[in-house]
């Protein structure tokens, strides 16, 4: 699950806040459309910034709700290109 903000940011979300490896690649692989050889070239804090926030399940979002095991914090992986 991921989107375009109107920042041009993009974003993804680990639903279990567990897969962040997947996630990194997943929102790299967004911010370069698919393209993954340039994704593994970016280089952070140079070409991108990258923030990972813990999504609030309790609150209403364009993602909607998610449910879950109360143990599992679903994450937000947000990258913009600079």
């Amino acid at each position: 699950m991921g989107g375009h903000c109107s920042c041009g940011a993009v974003f993804v979300v680990d639903e279990t806040g567990k897969s962040g490896g997947q996630a990194l690649l997943d929102v790299r692989a967004l911010a370069c459309d698919g393209d993954l050889d340039r994704a593994m070239k970016l280089v952070e804090n140079t070409d991108c910034k990258i923030e990972t926030k813990v999504y609030q399940s309790n609150t209403d979002s364009p993602f909607g709700r998610m449910q879950g095991h109360p143990l599992l914090k679903p994450k937000v992986w947000v990258l913009k290109l600079t």
